[in-house]
């Protein structure tokens, strides 16, 4: 199996419509916990994406993380032509660039779509932290980017709090809805849940509306 990034004769060769899906990952030093459970819970949604076949055709995963600076660890490719890197905790939380990031590689991508006219879903944008951004003012204009996307049906974005230090009225400002709380350092369950919805959003029609399992958030979410 080829370890190189989906290029132009990729899309062509699969017309399947896209689900990009970006994982924006907080690695600062706090996570040093937790860090194996989040590279186990990013292993399962590979897995849990590969385990459904249109998932496997559709989905898209880039992975961001951002500690003292930020690194794209997995440009956007389809799970088929790589593994997860494992990523290890460091330094702060550089949670501003790191969603700019999240959003310049989004970007690139779906022009790349259209250049070779691919169809693709509403991106999702997953951002996880357990603490405070280094610099929480310059990250209210990116929140505000951010959200006028999910409110122009561009963008799906889940926002997720990690650990008793987290601030939740940060990650609240990302999307109109509520930021969920993780159940500890429940990541395999929600990365499973996470991947059952790309493969619910997978067999439905772009531009229609999908009903996640929102009961499955019990598995990981505090209520």
């Amino acid at each position: 199996m080829s370890n190189q990034f989906l290029g132009e004769d990729d899309l062509v060769l699969n017309t399947a419509s896209r689900i990009p899906v970006c994982l924006c990952l907080d690695v600062s030093s706090s996570m040093m916990g937790c860090i194996g459970e989040l590279n186990s819970g990013v292993n399962e949604f590979y897995r849990a994406v590969r385990s459904n076949e249109a998932a496997r055709q559709s989905c898209e995963i880039a992975v961001v993380t951002f500690g003292s600076d930020v690194k794209v660890v997995e440009d956007y490719s389809s799970v088929d032509t790589k593994e997860p890197a494992a990523m290890q905790a460091y330094g702060g939380t550089a949670m501003t660039e790191g969603t700019e990031k999240a959003l310049e590689i989004l970007e690139k991508r779906k022009e790349h779509y259209k250049q070779n006219g691919i169809d693709y879903y509403q991106p999702w944008l997953v951002i996880m932290s357990d603490g405070e951004p280094n610099n929480p003012a310059t990250l209210k204009k990116v929140q505000e980017k951010i959200r006028q996307l999910e409110a122009d049906r561009k963008l799906v974005v889940f926002a997720i709090g990690i650990g008793s230090g987290v601030n939740m009225d940060i990650m609240d400002n990302f999307s109109k809805r509520k930021a969920k709380k993780l159940k500890g350092y429940k990541f395999e369950d929600f990365f499973e849940w996470l991947g059952k919805s790309v493969s619910i959003v997978s067999q439905s029609q772009v531009g229609e509306k999908v009903k996640l399992d929102t009961s499955g958030m019990d598995d990981w979410a505090e209520i």
